[in-house]
């Protein structure tokens, strides 16, 4: 049996302490920045993008620096810019950018969201029929696309597209099969 991959314990941690809200809507600014090719946010140009009231001054560097501490975040100096002084500096020169932690640690949070939802608030019986009706015409595409990869790899005269062909068959096969094995955890939760 292989062993289960090692996470780093701080990783997560954000999502677990008292200001696990604050540290969360940090984090999905950052994403949210990123969307925008945004790489690295000052603590005021990071305010905007948190909900109005969210924090004061403190509880929002005290929220930089866990993150930072954890590993989720880096911090960056702008020397770029073209300071009046050096108050100015120390303000706007630094700036946070997700490490690659942090982005690992936020994907983790939106597939477990993800998964938490498409379990859906409906209690198991009522959704069974519409379920085993998907499962077969998923059984359905997984039996089509078994025949059409066997017809593929017997064909003895071989034309040129036929190695995309086989691969795009292959990966509808491994989504189909994916959906299949996540609706059967669920199923099997649901019990």
């Amino acid at each position: 049996m292989a062993e289960p991959p090692r996470m780093p314990p701080e990783l997560f941690r954000f999502a677990t302490t008292e200001r696990a809200d604050l540290h969360t809507a940090v984090l999905h600014a950052f994403a949210e920045a990123a969307g925008r090719l945004e790489t690295a946010l000052t603590p005021a140009g990071l305010r905007t993008l948190l909900p109005a009231g969210a924090c004061g001054e403190r509880d929002l560097a005290a929220a930089l620096r866990k993150l930072t501490a954890w590993g989720l975040l880096d911090v960056v100096f702008d020397h770029a810019g073209g300071f009046g002084s050096a108050e100015a500096y120390q303000r706007e020169s630094v700036q946070y950018a997700l490490t690659e932690r942090g982005e690992a640690a936020l994907a983790g949070l939106r597939h477990a969201t993800a998964a938490l939802s498409s379990s859906g608030s409906s209690s198991g019986s009522s959704s069974l029929p519409f379920s085993g009706a998907l499962h077969t015409a998923v059984l359905d595409a997984v039996a089509e696309r078994l025949r059409e990869l066997d017809d593929l790899l017997r064909d003895p005269d071989p034309d040129p597209g036929r190695d995309r062909r086989v691969f795009t068959a292959l990966r509808e096969l491994e989504c189909h099969l994916d959906g299949l094995r996540a609706d059967a955890a669920r199923f099997t939760a649901g019990l």
